[in-house]
């Protein structure tokens, strides 16, 4: 395995063409019941840029024509603020090339035809190229509006190159494995020999969680249930269908009291969808939506809140808690990292291939909140994350036997053995990864030599009002990447929240990029958040 047979970001693909236009966003974490409605429209702004960045146009979700030409005043912004950054890093400035707009309901997620879409169907039309879809995420819903869409553009006479029935066959099956319960059912049943070890695991329902008295109730069950010898000292309890970290808990006899509290409330909203419509959580979304600069003009009262809120807790019904034995590194230390998820490519009439192996970063010791992606050349040269790449071309293998096609990524944590253990977390996707892979391929294509890019998120965490002073700043004191520097903090523009933008370490490592948050926070405390400088990796 080497570099050369690293790829940019790898999206599904049902259809090949002339001209890609691409539909990012968060359609299975929707389908999941991760999040409501809303987020079809919302989650699209985070990446507009990231998209841009590989020259590709977008598919933009609106609720109607006030919000398409608000976004076309925002992204005449977005695209200038793009330009002006790519310079002070010297590097080619990418255009933001014109979207897609299309018309959506936001109850029904139902695409409406419009004239703004003639108009663009017209000019589409008329040059007589096929157009084909690329998406991070296939599930039910992306299923369905890819359909639509092309059922509209299609009448419009624009030649659409869409297989709707092998795109509906792995939303299915991404749909049914992103949950962790049931692709580790999957992997019982399913002939699959040479996979990567795994850690005992217990399927807990959450009613069962919260009747549980005590740690020793707890740990002798999981003893019971996995044969063990002992209980085990520390176990980590996930949500089955949950990413990021949401709904998930390190206990141990000590922490139980103190933690066992703030989980179980954790558990009953989210697995139990208890009170999933109350105030309190309505007021929460209406929060989430006040964040994008487009939706600064929308308004949408508490019922209409309150409805997307109990649409969401229909989905997430029968969703089970994951329990496992706390994997630890080494006890005399390791230079490996603590988890890693390895990402492949399942195409048709080919081995699964390794798009990435990337180490997970989180804000708390515990690694519970998730907070970006370190992608380092180096890793691809140790013997335990290779040897884990390895066994994860044989579970990709068996995904392909079943009608799988697409990106696909499998987590791990570094066990006592020095190697990495495969935790049962499926990622039928192309996750976070996405944005490192992005900015890489920019910058390489533009002829900088790139060993590793850091990703922290990807939602305009930084919030720069003065975006000149900043870069200035900034600048002066030798933390951003440029052309004659090319080891640094690059800085760009996100739409998903109003003057923010994302920063993303360029061949710097995990303790060099913690480093330059700190030395960015201290010269302009306001712009940087506090929880960038708390990384673990």
């Amino acid at each position: 395995m080497n570099t050369a047979d690293m790829h940019a970001p790898r999206c599904f693909v049902f259809g090949r063409g002339d001209v890609p236009i691409a539909f990012i966003g968060g359609g299975l974490i929707l389908d999941s019941g991760e999040a409501e409605n809303t987020f079809m429209f919302r989650c699209q702004d985070r990446f507009l840029v990231y998209t841009s960045l590989q020259g590709w146009a977008s598919i933009v979700l609106v609720l109607d024509e006030d919000q398409r030409r608000h976004y076309e005043r925002l992204l005449a912004t977005l695209d200038a603020r793009l330009q002006h950054l790519a310079e002070v890093h010297g590097v080619s400035p990418p255009r933001l090339p014109t979207p897609l707009y299309v018309q959506c309901d936001l109850r029904t997620l139902s695409l409406v035809a419009t004239e703004s879409l003639a108009t663009v169907a017209d000019v589409l039309a008329k040059r007589r190229e096929r157009v084909f879809f690329l998406t991070n995420q296939v599930s039910p819903t992306t299923s369905r509006l890819l359909r639509e869409l092309t059922g509209l553009l299609r009448a419009l006479d624009v030649r659409v190159e869409f297989d709707a029935a092998a795109c509906e066959q792995v939303s299915t099956l991404a749909l049914e494995w992103h949950n962790k319960a049931r692709f580790m059912a999957f992997q019982r049943d399913a002939p699959m020999s040479g996979g990567p070890p795994q850690p005992p695991t217990m399927v807990l329902a959450p009613d069962a969680f919260i009747g549980t008295q005590s740690w020793r109730e707890l740990a002798s069950n999981f003893a019971r249930h996995g044969d063990l010898a002992t209980p085990p000292s520390e176990l980590f309890l996930k949500s089955s269908q949950d990413s990021s970290g949401n709904v998930s808990a390190v206990l141990s006899e000590a922490a139980y009291p103190e933690h066992t509290a703030v989980f179980a409330a954790e558990v009953r909203r989210w697995l139990l969808a208890d009170g999933f419509d109350d105030e309190r959580f309505v007021q929460e979304l209406r929060e989430e939506c006040a964040l994008p600069p487009s939706w600064e003009h929308v308004r949408l009262d508490d019922s209409t809140l309150a409805a997307l809120r109990r649409e969401q807790a229909q989905r997430r019904t029968h969703l089970p808690l994951i329990v496992q034995p706390v994997l630890r590194p080494p006890a005399g230390g390791s230079d490996r990292p603590a988890s890693l998820g390895v990402s492949l490519f399942v195409e048709d009439g080919s081995r699964p291939h390794v798009v990435a192996i990337a180490t997970q970063l989180y804000r708390d010791a515990q690694r519970r909140q998730f907070i970006g992606l370190s992608v380092d050349d180096r890793l691809l040269h140790d013997p335990s994350a290779r040897a884990f790449a390895e066994q994860c071309k044989t579970m990709a293998q068996t995904l392909a036997r079943h009608g799988y096609r697409g990106p696909v990524n499998f987590d791990a944590c570094l066990g006592p053995d020095d190697r990495y253990w495969f935790v049962g977390d499926c990622n039928p996707r192309l996750t976070a990864l996405y944005v490192p892979l992005a900015v890489r391929a920019w910058l390489r294509a533009d002829g900088v030599q790139v060993s590793s890019v850091i990703s922290f998120g990807y939602r305009g965490e930084l919030v720069m009002q003065d975006v000149s002073r900043c870069i200035d700043v900034w600048s002066g004191a030798g933390l951003l990447f440029s052309r004659r520097q090319p080891r640094g903090m690059v800085i760009l523009p996100n739409l998903a929240r109003r003057n923010g933008h994302d920063a993303v370490a360029v061949n710097l490592d995990v303790a060099q990029a913690a480093a330059a948050f700190e030395g960015m926070r201290k010269l302009v405390p306001q712009a940087v958040p506090a929880h960038l400088q708390s990384i673990y990796g």
